[in-house]
């Protein structure tokens, strides 16, 4: 983030740029999922959390019907030297994802462009 500001400009959750609206197979059957337990141990951490996504603007309450709910699935880390678990909330929007069409979208592959390297000096890779 410090490195990059440009990229997290908008803050984090938010897009820059128009909303983007997903296209939805309509023979495929909506599905809403049920909510499923927080385990008690993790509540205060995962309230913390949710109101800090809703605060941010990441997440919205929603109070009309929707045809649509996935639920999500805590993800818990690793002990930080605290001793406490990191926790994480990710969506699982796997029914979801069976309607979604997909935008084509091509990568190039490293012969699309091997020609551009004919006249390189030092060619460098980065890891992660």
């Amino acid at each position: 983030m410090e490195k990059y500001p440009e990229v997290f400009s908008p803050g984090i959750g938010r897009f820059p740029g128009p909303p983007y609206h997903f296209r939805i197979d309509e023979n495929v059957c909506p599905k809403q999922t049920p909510c499923r337990p927080v385990p008690v141990n993790l509540k205060e951490e995962f309230k913390r959390q949710i109101d800090q996504m809703l605060d941010a603007g990441i997440l919205k309450h929603v109070k009309e019907a929707t045809p649509w709910i996935s639920s999500f699935v805590i993800v818990e880390g690793k002990e930080n030297a605290e001793g406490n678990k990191k926790m994480r909330i990710c969506l699982d929007p796997s029914n979801l994802n069976k309607a979604v069409f997909r935008e084509p979208y091509f990568s190039k592959t490293p012969v699309d462009i091997v020609h551009l390297l004919t006249n390189a000096k030092v060619i460098t890779a980065t890891t992660r």
